[in-house]
């Protein structure tokens, strides 16, 4: 036998090392018991970074109509409440554009950009009323339109940074008072909103000719396809806006802000 070599038996040979393969085994019941490595743990929506959470709620809420995920959490509310308001709100109605701005608040209301309204006659139930109001005198059709007019004033005002603003006007075989309250309200947008870049009015090109003050806006496009239309077409309407052709709409007037004397 050469010199520093040891023997090794036939019986060496053949049998493996029992203690060695044992030791290497991994029962089913010790696995289990490892801790789940990152790649298969489960993420809370609420424990990813703020940045994220604000896309996801970004993208959610731009594809779709449905607000109730706002009401699952406080936390999930404060940080999408703000990009609600970020998104084109349409209303079928005066009185309902009235009452959302009434629940919402002042700094929610800064952050609306797009902004569709459709004009309605105004409520007459009130005149049936024959008792008197405080001043001792019955409230007359043309109170009750000035006091429309006030509202959708105000109501400019408390949207300060729209940009554009999609107008379907009232049936034209309503009464005088409704047609001069429309009138009004066109000549009060130039004088509202300073920031606004495009207004769409759902009539014909007669309107700048009825309304010169329009002149001072950037755009004015008129165009009376859908102005017969009912409320519940708005959403469809706003949808048809966008792929709708130039050539198909009546521009009256398009400059640049600067070009204001």
């Amino acid at each position: 036998m050469p010199l520093g070599h040891e023997a090794i038996s036939p019986a060496q040979v053949q049998s493996p090392n029992i203690e060695r393969t044992q030791s290497a085994i991994v029962h089913p019941a010790e696995e289990s018991d490892q801790p789940v490595t990152s790649a298969g743990r489960k993420t809370n929506l609420l424990d990813l970074p703020a940045e994220l959470r604000i896309r996801i709620w970004t993208e959610t809420l731009r594809a779709s109509a449905d607000t109730s995920l706002l009401h699952t959490c406080r936390t999930l509310y404060m940080e999408s409440s703000s990009i609600l308001y970020q998104r084109p709100v349409h209303f079928a109605s005066q009185k309902k554009l009235f009452a959302w701005i009434d629940r919402s608040e002042s700094s929610e209301l800064t952050r609306v950009r797009f902004l569709t309204l459709r004009l309605t006659d105004v409520d007459l139930s009130s005149l049936f009323n024959t008792s008197p109001n405080s001043n001792g005198q019955r409230i007359s059709a043309w109170d009750l339109y000035q006091r429309e007019l006030i509202r959708l004033d105000e109501a400019l005002e408390a949207l300060p940074s729209l940009s554009q603003l999609i107008l379907v006007p009232p049936d034209k075989h309503k009464s005088v008072f409704l047609k001069s309250m429309y009138m009004c309200f066109l000549r009060r947008i130039p004088v509202r909103c300073h920031k606004l870049e495009r207004l769409i009015v759902h009539d014909d090109n007669s309107v700048l000719q009825k309304v010169p003050e329009l002149r001072r806006l950037a755009k004015v496009v008129c165009d009376n396809s859908t102005s017969s239309q009912s409320p519940s077409t708005l959403d469809s309407m706003h949808e048809s806006q966008s792929k709708m052709k130039r050539e198909d709409r009546i521009v009256i007037k398009e400059e640049s802000a600067s070009d204001e004397s």
